[in-house]
């Protein structure tokens, strides 16, 4: 096996099976031999059962359940950990990344990178007014942690990266967030420890899917992540 590709999921019940179909297309055009790995975390709209019918379908495909909701950042963990390839990385299954364009993450990392992170880059033309805040303060929190830990990446929140799994592995046990700020933990303490990044600029396209944008309650992620990136700048310094 020389990639795993996991799909973290937690209701995409509508985007699981045409995710699959798209990543298969483009992996079956290569020379490698690889495994997807549906990571599903407590769905409740049917996701479980169509990962059940895709892993009876395709000898490739695994699928990992969780009856209860795990969190993001640990269904991950927990398909790094099952996955059978050196490389493994992970994508979400809208592929509003497509992706034919992570073939050259994968590439990177046969290259002697240890982490490849996808940085998205987003047209002025595929943004609205009602996204200008949320974006503005990715942005924001990006060069926050880049200039804080000394980061060689800056889009810490991207939902695609890809690693050299020997070398993620002891990483993962030290990190302590099982949500969304998993990615930021795992990229510090990675770089705390030395291994070699790169980042590698990817089209976003997030206008296709603006109806299925969530409405967080932006002060109180605000307050969250700031008091988590504190409590981590304290760790590391005392690493």
């Amino acid at each position: 096996m020389d990639v795993s590709i996991i799909l973290p999921c937690m209701n995409k019940s509508d985007l699981l099976e045409g995710g699959i179909h798209q990543i298969q297309l483009v992996m079956n055009k290569t020379n490698y031999k690889y495994e997807i790995i549906i990571s599903e975390d407590g769905s409740t709209d049917g996701t479980d059962k169509i990962a059940d019918k895709l892993s009876k379908k395709y000898e490739n495909v695994i699928h990992l359940h969780s009856d209860k909701r795990l969190g993001r950042g640990k269904a991950l963990s927990n398909g790094i950990k099952k996955a059978k390839a050196c490389i493994v990385g992970f994508i979400d299954p809208d592929l509003q990344i497509p992706f034919y364009q992570i073939l050259i993450l994968i590439e990177e990392i046969n290259k002697g990178y240890d982490i490849v992170n996808a940085s998205r880059t987003t047209s002025k033309y595929d943004l609205d007014f009602r996204y200008y805040i949320n974006y503005f303060l990715s942005i924001s929190y990006r060069y926050f942690i880049k200039i804080l830990f000394n980061l060689h990446v800056s889009d810490v929140l991207s939902n695609c990266k890809f690693f050299n799994k020997t070398k993620i592995l002891p990483i993962l046990d030290k990190i302590n967030d099982h949500h969304w700020f998993w990615d930021t933990e795992l990229l510090v303490l990675a770089n705390k420890e030395g291994l070699k990044m790169k980042e590698i600029p990817v089209k976003f396209f997030r206008k296709i899917f603006q109806k299925r944008k969530k409405r967080f309650i932006l002060l109180k992620t605000i307050i969250e992540y700031f008091f988590k990136t504190i409590g981590l700048r304290v760790r590391v310094l005392f690493m």
